[in-house]
C-alpha cells in the first residue's frame, strides 16, 4: 500500500469573479491524508480537510475503483459562516439579501466520477459524469433578512441526485 500525508496552507487567497469583485481568505488550510491499495484498487481517503474563515470541511471515506470507474464515496462534517460568505454570495443573491449564521453540518458526497458511457435500454445515452454526484446536507441560518421581509433562524436540507437540486425548507 502506498501512503500520503499531505498539507499545506495558502495565505492572502485572493478570488475574482467575472464581475471583478474579489474575496480574500487570510488563511486557507488544506490536509490529505490517504492510502492507495493497489489490489483493491482503493484508495482509502483518512481525512480531506480545507478550512477557511468563511468554509471549511473535514470528510473521510474511499474512492474504489480508482483506475476505471473511480466511484467517490466521503461523509464528514461542513461549517461556514455567512458572514465570511457575504462577499461570494452578493453576486448570486444581490446586496438586498442578507444572512447571517455560523453552524456546522452534516455532509455527505458519492460521486461515479467515470460512469459508464453505454446506452440505457431504450437507446438514451447513458448518465454524465454530474449526473452521477449524489450529496446531502442541510444549511442554517439565524436570522434571514430578504426584499424587505425579516426571517429568523431556520435551515434548508440539500439533496442532489441525478442531476437534480432539491431543497425543503424547515
Amino acid at each position: 500500500a502506498l501512503a500520503a500525508n499531505l498539507a499545506t496552507t495558502i495565505t492572502d487567497l485572493v478570488a475574482a469573479s467575472q464581475s471583478g469583485q474579489t474575496v480574500r481568505e487570510p488563511k486557507v488550510d488544506l490536509v490529505l491524508n490517504c492510502t492507495y491499495d493497489r489490489a483493491a484498487d482503493q484508495l482509502k481517503i483518512g481525512r480531506a480537510a480545507l478550512a477557511s474563515q468563511a468554509l471549511g470541511c473535514d470528510m473521510s471515506g474511499n474512492l474504489s475503483k480508482a483506475t476505471t470507474d473511480r466511484n467517490l464515496d466521503l461523509k464528514g462534517k461542513l461549517n461556514y459562516d455567512f458572514a465570511q460568505l457575504r462577499p461570494m454570495l452578493e453576486p448570486y443573491l444581490g446586496a438586498q439579501v442578507q444572512i447571517a449564521g455560523r453552524e456546522t453540518r452534516d455532509i455527505s458526497l458519492q460521486w461515479a466520477m467515470n460512469p459508464p458511457a453505454a446506452p440505457t435500454p431504450n437507446g438514451q445515452p447513458g448518465k454524465s459524469s454530474l449526473e452521477q454526484l449524489r450529496l446531502d446536507t442541510a444549511m442554517g441560518w439565524t436570522s434571514l433578512n430578504a426584499y424587505g421581509f425579516n426571517g429568523g433562524a431556520s435551515q434548508a436540507t440539500i439533496h442532489i441526485d441525478n442531476g437534480m437540486l432539491e431543497t425543503n425548507w424547515i
